[in-house]
């Protein structure tokens, strides 16, 4: 055999094996600190004390002082508005005093969106009394069939895949109880200033992506799931499992605070084997002009 490619073969083998010694440790991270109710809910609903103390320093030093003085120009750009023109904007004065009103009780709102989620959640972590750290044989997902160098390279490009999409998906996992804890911080303020439309904008999605996250591991708990009600079928089974981390993408499609994340967790864009993204295709089809083409389709055969 080639010299180099005997190299390559070894190389390939030994990364194997290291894959094969990791999928087992990535899988019970995955379980504990993505799935694991303690972590995924509890970390939110119960944060530590200084999480509160710290969201409580903002608020009053930082929070209070930017809606005060927010809303004293807003009512004075109002008033002057109303006494000058003559234009009712009672309607927008209404709307400012609803904003400032939610913001005192928007933390609240979003536990208890988090709590429902969890009341969904719970059902399908203890379903059937699963064992979710075991739940998967991860050390035995490689192909069996073939043997020689044949075989080595095929359990290379599966390992490959089941591994990226495994860290994938507990980066997501873990981004998004990171994500959650910081828009219980951020979300209050953007919706008490929600009167102007700028921050009406931006705490729209937020929340939308407040309550994508709160959801998102019932939809990875189902998707898990399938892969083992379908693991007698090798390729279907790293399908489903492959598919998990682009959940989001799937669907929250719309969601645009998402996309960064995304770009990062997408297992497709990890396995270089994606193209254009469908989203961008559809774009530049909306921006052909096709009453142009067809005229000029139809000026250039009554040329001829």
């Amino acid at each position: 055999m080639n010299p180099f490619l005997s190299a390559i073969l070894s190389i390939v083998n030994a990364i194997v094996i290291l894959y094969t010694a990791t999928l087992s440790p990535l899988w019970y991270y995955i379980v504990y600190y993505g799935l694991n109710p303690k972590f995924s809910y509890s970390i939110i609903l119960k944060p530590p004390g200084s999480f509160y103390t710290f969201y409580n320093f903002i608020s009053i030093n930082f929070y209070t002082e930017t809606l005060t003085i927010a809303s004293l120009i807003f009512i004075i750009a109002i008033s002057a508005m109303m006494i000058i023109y003559g234009v009712n904007l009672l309607r927008r004065a209404l709307l400012a005093l609803l904003s400032i009103s939610l913001y005192f009780v928007a933390v609240r709102a979003m536990l208890a969106l988090v709590l429902l989620s969890y009341s969904i959640y719970l059902p399908f972590w203890h379903f059937g009394g699963i064992n979710w750290f075991s739940f998967l044989n991860v050390n035995g997902f490689h192909m069996d069939q073939g043997s020689g160098n044949a075989s080595g390279v095929l359990n290379f490009i599966f390992l490959s895949t089941y591994f990226w999409a495994l860290l994938a998906l507990l980066s997501m996992l873990v981004f998004r109880e990171a994500a959650m804890l910081l828009l219980v911080i951020v979300i209050p303020l953007f919706v008490g200033l929600s009167f102007l439309d700028t921050f009406r904008k931006v705490a729209i999605r937020l929340i939308s992506l407040f309550v994508e996250l709160s959801f998102l591991p019932v939809y990875v708990l189902i998707d898990l799931y399938l892969a083992h009600v379908f693991s007698f079928d090798f390729i279907l089974e790293l399908g489903i499992i492959a598919i998990s981390p682009a959940i989001p993408s799937i669907l929250f499609a719309e969601s645009v605070l998402l996309g960064f994340p995304l770009k990062i967790l997408d297992p497709m864009k990890i396995y270089g084997l994606a193209s254009l993204p469908l989203e961008k295709m559809a774009k530049n089809v909306d921006r052909l002009d096709w009453s142009e083409h067809m005229r000029s389709e139809f000026d250039y055969r009554r040329e001829d």
